[in-house]
């Protein structure tokens, strides 16, 4: 059925208004109709997280851009599973779903920058470097390299996830950041 086309639901697509209602009543509708496609045409919608549910296709045309809120208040808290999986959501969610699948020439952009600090390097931590090939030259201690890594303070949980999910497809987006 449809295409539920994220405009028709709400959305602004401007990268500045928050689209996530709009996004979840367009998956919610073609849910309960069956399935289909939801359609996010050329724009950048802004999003906390969002449930993909059974039957639904989210097509993401060319131009068209998911951004992932760069509060980490939006993310809320869910608590780890034996898996070790973040405490906190991602961006699109999926469980027990059937027949999932997110297409298109669009992007799913993370918004990974919000929660990094680009002039600060990331906390290594404390292993024993002799067990890396490069020995104790690999990551000394508070060494900033100019492609990173660079620091982060707490982020969102994994940007995509598909819990006992069966038949998902992800194919021609680009994920990002």
């Amino acid at each position: 059925h449809g295409p539920f086309e994220l405009r028709a639901f709400g959305a602004k697509g401007d990268g500045r208004a928050d689209d996530t209602a709009a996004i979840q009543r367009a998956i919610d509708g073609c849910h309960a109709a069956g399935g289909g496609t939801v359609l996010a045409t050329a724009g950048t919608y802004l999003s906390r997280p969002f449930e993909l549910l059974s039957h639904v296709t989210l097509q993401l045309e060319a131009g068209a851009t998911i951004k992932a809120s760069p509060r980490l208040e939006d993310y809320p808290v869910e608590g780890k599973d034996a898996s070790g999986e973040s405490e906190r959501a991602g961006l699109v969610t999926a469980r027990n779903a059937e027949r999932v699948a997110i297409v298109g020439r669009g992007t799913i952009d993370g918004n990974a920058m919000a929660f990094h600090d680009p002039s600060k390097a990331h906390d290594s931590g404390d292993f024993d470097r002799s067990l890396t090939r490069q020995g104790e030259a690999f990551m000394p201690k508070g060494v900033l390299y100019e492609h990173g890594p660079i620091a982060h303070g707490e982020r969102p949980g994994n940007l995509l996830r598909f819990f006992d999910c069966k038949d998902v497809l992800v194919h021609g987006v680009t994920i990002q950041n």
